[in-house]
C-alpha cells in the first residue's frame, strides 16, 4: 500500500516503482491495495499492467489519517508492505513533531495489528 498525501497521490514515483518491480519480474507477485485509483498527472509506467491502487490523499494530514481512517483501511485492504510518505501537511498545518510521530506510531501499530509481519518503507519527499 502506498500511503500518504499529495506526494503519493500526484507525483509519478509510483509508476517508477512499478517499472522497477517489472525489471525484477515481480509484478505478477504484487497486488497494490488502496481505495484510490486516480492518476491526476496521467503518470505512465513503461511496463504493462500498472496497478494504480493507493491511499494517497492530497492535503491530508497524517494525524487525521491516524485518527479517522487507518483502522478502516487496515481492515478493508490488508497489506504486507506499506510505503508511507506523510508529514508535510502536518508540519505546514502547525502540528508538532510529537503529533507527527504519534500519528506514524498509531498508523504502524494499527497496520501491524492486522498484519504482524508488515514491512514498512518510510519515504522522504522526492528530489526536485
Amino acid at each position: 500500500m502506498y500511503l500518504g498525501d499529495s506526494i503519493t497521490e500526484i507525483c509519478c514515483w509510483r509508476s517508477i516503482v512499478w517499472d522497477n518491480l517489472a525489471k525484477e519480474n515481480l509484478t505478477s507477485e504484487v497486488v497494490m491495495v488502496g481505495s484510490q485509483t486516480n492518476n491526476p498527472q496521467n503518470c505512465k509506467a513503461s511496463s504493462p499492467g500498472y496497478d494504480l491502487h493507493h491511499e494517497g490523499h492530497s492535503g491530508w494530514q497524517g494525524v487525521n489519517i491516524a485518527n479517522q481512517y487507518i483502522e478502516r483501511w487496515a481492515k478493508n485492504t490488508p497489506t504486507d508492505i506499506v510505503q508511507i510518505m506523510l508529514g508535510t501537511n502536518d508540519v505546514n498545518g502547525g502540528k508538532s513533531t510529537k503529533q507527527v510521530i504519534d500519528a506514524y506510531t498509531k498508523i504502524i501499530e494499527t497496520l501491524r495489528a492486522q498484519q504482524p509481519k508488515l514491512k514498512i518503507i518510510v519515504r522522504g519527499a522526492p528530489s526536485p
